[in-house]
């Protein structure tokens, strides 16, 4: 192992949080609880919001929390209709071949719930030097392969090795970035919100991407000797492992921000990642976080349910709420859901007072393949 693999090691034993969390005292409530045990995982950056919820919860529901990362998350709330896991968290939309993968596993409807906004960051060790990235200094610095010239869309091994390299008037220091593993929902944005736009501030792959789509993803492939990290599922060690790498680069979720004092954002394209800046979308790494359960569950489990509206009481996204203390954005559409047919793919926007039971049930009694309205 190699001596930053050793370091992001150490910095996930000393800041992994507990992954089971039994509530705490909770405010009074009206409602009445279900009480049980509910499994969420997935997203390491909805992770730490999980986590806090537990202290809202009535003292009968017993939350766990895994950091698996978005993509494991959501192939586990499929892997069976007996999975263990109740509730996924995704730090990106689930994709139609994953919603295809529920149904061929026996799940035949999914709720998708909008829990909030999240930026993803760059950072770096507050005794560095301030820098500012763009779209394009990321696809330059971080792709595997990119054009041999401005014009020329030849397909060459990108040999910058220092921040310079990339562009005349940033450091001369070496690039490393560390960042999350291929499983993650943060590595998909960071390719698309910034990767992909930077490749198309390059005329010859904007030209490629009209012509072949396909070709343009394979130039966005992060490059594999030693200047890209993988830090695992573990935003916050990312962060701590900043302190002692004076000269790196961390992307990880808006929220891990706060927590790691002496490390500091970079400004991308001209603007900090701030609550306000990616509410209003000023902040082009902007991404929305999702729960998402079976339509089963949700009928069938109270507990699921439960926890699900507790995501949204006053005390959890309020002006003072928990999670919002924490750095989950909220916005106008926080909360809203989703119904979603794993057959046809099909979508409904859906109240929190529908019965899910009887949205089920319409649903195995129609025709297969009507898409839902």
């Amino acid at each position: 192992m190699t001596f930053l693999g050793y370091l992001l090691a150490a910095s996930l034993m000393l800041t992994a949080p507990s992954v089971a969390a039994a509530a705490s005292a909770s405010p009074q409530r009206v409602e009445a609880s279900s009480g049980g045990q509910v499994k969420i995982a997935g997203s390491s950056t909805v992770a730490p919001f999980s986590l806090a919820l537990a202290g809202l919860l009535p003292k009968d529901i017993l939350l766990t929390v895994d950091q698996t990362g978005t993509s494991s998350g959501l192939t586990a709330l499929c892997s069976a209709q007996d999975s263990t896991v109740d509730i996924a968290a995704a730090s990106r939309p689930i994709r139609n071949n994953e919603v295809r993968a529920c149904h061929e596993r026996g799940i035949n409807t999914l709720t998708e719930t909008l829990l909030g906004l999240d930026g993803i960051v760059l950072a770096q060790s507050e005794k560095s030097k301030p820098i500012s990235l763009t779209p394009k200094d990321i696809y330059l610095a971080l792709a595997r392969m990119t054009p041999r010239g401005a014009g020329d869309c030849v397909m060459v091994m990108n040999r910058r090795t220092t921040w310079r390299d990339v562009r005349p008037d940033l450091p001369n220091r070496e690039i490393l970035v560390i960042g999350p593993p291929v499983t993650s929902g943060t590595r998909d944005m960071l390719m698309t919100l910034m990767m992909r736009e930077g490749a198309r501030q390059l005329p010859c792959l904007r030209s490629l991407e009209a012509r072949s789509p396909d070709r343009l993803a394979k130039a966005l492939m992060f490059r594999n000797d030693g200047h890209w990290l993988d830090g695992g599922e573990n935003d916050h060690a990312i962060a701590n492992t900043l302190l002692h790498l004076k000269y790196a680069v961390g992307v990880f979720g808006f929220s891990h921000l706060g927590e790691t004092e002496g490390v500091v954002p970079i400004s991308f394209d001209g603007v900090l990642p701030t609550a306000k800046t990616i509410g209003t979308g000023e902040y082009k790494a902007t991404r929305p976080l999702y729960l998402y359960t079976t339509g089963r569950r949700l009928a069938e489990r109270p507990a699921v349910a439960d926890v699900l509206n507790h995501f949204f009481a006053l005390d959890a996204i309020g002006p003072r709420g928990v999670l919002t203390g924490l750095g989950l954005v909220t916005g106008e559409t926080v909360g809203e859901r989703t119904v979603i047919d794993t057959q046809s793919g099909g979508r409904r926007k859906i109240s929190w007072s529908d019965n899910m039971e009887e949205i089920l049930s319409a649903r195995l009694g129609r025709e297969a393949g009507t898409p839902i309205q």
